[in-house]
């Protein structure tokens, strides 16, 4: 793929740790539920200036510590990634349909129909504020409306990368893709390749 967030590699992360927690693939009789109610109910830290989501509390359920145990052997992580991986899972946690073919910005930029002609699943101003969002609390809140938006249907590894590494070329690619502004045009594969190096990914 040749978007920082559609890396492979990294999606398949967290679509491999999607799967074994809710054990979607058997019917979900042995999916890790008390790591996905924990996951689900994950807020903000107490006590912590400027407010941020619980990275303590996320470390305390065992679902995010294999999910933390698996990015953790990785090279070069980005600045911030342990905040980063506590909203990604949180917010996967709220999934419960994975949806792959199809990024989450496209999905949410998918027409419907409304009174008065077509219009987007997710209003523009509030895809906009999503795209200018930068604090990991805020995103997570934003990431979960956006989850239940789409019915709690998902693309788990596209979303779980894409919150993971939320930075302007990630946002520039969701706004992209709402606005179906890359429909059939084909890219390089730089980006991929050089993220790929830098997290020592083959």
């Amino acid at each position: 793929m040749s978007r920082e967030y559609q890396n492979d590699a990294l999606r398949s992360v967290f679509r491999d740790w999607w799967y074994d927690l809710t054990d979607a693939r058997h019917g979900g009789d042995n999916a890790d539920r008390a790591s996905l109610s924990a996951l689900r109910r994950l807020d903000a830290a107490k006590d912590v200036f400027p407010r941020t989501i619980d990275l303590t509390g996320a470390i305390t359920i065992k679902g995010f510590r294999n999910l933390y145990r698996v990015l953790n052997k990785w090279k070069r992580l980005p600045p911030g990634w342990e905040i980063q991986l506590a909203v990604a899972a949180a917010v996967l946690a709220q999934v419960r349909t994975d949806r792959p073919g199809k990024t989450t910005a496209a999905l949410l930029g998918a027409s419907r129909s409304v009174a008065g002609g077509d219009d987007h699943l997710m209003a523009e101003s509030r895809f906009r504020r999503l795209l200018r969002t930068t604090e990991p609390l805020d995103l997570c809140d934003q990431a979960r409306r956006a989850v239940a938006l789409l019915g709690r249907e998902a693309p788990v590894g596209e979303l779980g990368a894409s919150l993971f590494l939320w930075s302007p070329p990630v946002r520039r690619e969701w706004a992209a893709a709402y606005w179906q502004l890359d429909a059939g045009v084909e890219r390089p594969e730089t980006i991929a390749s050089d993220l790929s190096a830098d997290l020592g990914v083959a």
